[in-house]
């Protein structure tokens, strides 16, 4: 009986123990893996596909590949510092005897020697713009013209019924008044003018000439005028020779045409922007509208300069 009971305890002291070690090695923390134990995939990774898609960007960008070039600089901002200004117009010549020798008054007393010429001036001026200031010249040419019967009065002046006139002359100016889109712009033009074969050029010269007009411009944007200029022109005619003769040929002229200057930034090439004052797309600014077609001035751009921006206003700190 003794021994039995001895055989049982000790069976149960086995299982006990065998028990706790089994339970000890599943609580315990697993080791790191060594350098041994790494398992490498040489197997190559597959990048995955982009998403296609069928939607087209918005608006084309290929205008706006260049970079490098800067509108608001360069040859551009130079070249807008100037305008071109094509006229044609109407001209009227008046043409008074001053003075003349005693033979020449007896031979022709009691008969006028004053007469009239006609003509058509074009012209191009070519204007560099420093503020309300403007300074060129340019040149012109004049297709003249006299009645048939006022040939014959003058012998040995006028030669022809039709001539020309070619001139060449500066110019001075300065932007004086300015009501919403009008502009008031007195002229100086100074110059030499060449007679054509229609007078007699062995005999007859003439002195420099010059002219005072006053330009009225309509102002469609910044880069396009319309110009309307009456003017005066004071020149003279002198006649050499056996009977010597001096003339007045002042002339009053009206003349039409427009002023364009070369825009300091390119247009935008995109046809779906109606922007009119100047904007920026993709970092590089652009104007709005083609050169001859008016600006709203609502926008902004070609408001006139306000009131307290001007003379001694601008250097208060509150204008008013």
């Amino acid at each position: 009986m003794t021994v039995d009971f001895f055989r049982y305890s000790l069976f149960l002291l086995l299982l006990t123990f065998t028990t706790n070690q089994a339970f000890a090695q599943n609580d315990s923390v697993p080791s790191l893996p060594s350098a041994d134990d790494e398992v490498i995939d040489t197997r190559t990774i597959q990048a995955e596909p982009e998403p296609t898609s069928t939607k087209k960007p918005v608006g084309d960008r290929s205008p706006f590949r260049n970079k490098r070039f800067n509108p608001n600089y360069g040859l551009r901002r130079i070249l807008n510092m100037f305008t071109f200004t094509p006229t044609i117009g109407y001209s009227r010549t008046y043409y008074n005897l001053k003075s003349a020798d005693s033979a020449m008054i007896a031979d022709t007393s009691g008969v006028s020697r004053d007469f009239i010429g006609t003509g058509i001036p074009i012209s191009g001026t070519l204007n560099f713009h420093y503020k309300w200031f403007r300074i060129g010249g340019g040149a012109e040419l004049e297709f003249h013209s006299f009645k048939d019967e006022q040939i014959g009065i003058d012998q040995g002046i006028i030669n022809d019924n039709k001539t020309m006139f070619t001139k060449f002359y500066g110019n001075i100016g300065a932007e004086v008044y300015q009501y919403w889109d009008y502009m008031l712009v007195p002229e100086v033009q100074f110059g030499s003018m060449k007679l054509g074969n229609g007078f007699n050029r062995d005999s007859v010269s003439n002195s420099m000439f010059i002219n005072l007009g006053v330009s009225v411009e309509k102002v469609l944007s910044e880069y396009f005028r319309v110009v309307i200029k009456p003017s005066y022109e004071i020149r003279s005619l002198e006649k050499s020779g056996v009977e010597t003769a001096n003339y007045n040929m002042n002339a009053f002229s009206i003349k039409i045409g427009v002023s364009i200057r070369y825009p300091d930034i390119p247009r935008c090439p995109l046809k779906a922007c109606h922007t009119q004052i100047k904007h920026i797309h993709y970092g590089n600014e652009y104007r709005g509208q083609p050169l001859p077609i008016k600006q709203n001035r609502k926008y902004g751009e070609l408001n006139p300069k306000l009131k307290k921006y001007k003379g001694r206003n601008k250097r208060k700190l509150n204008p008013y």
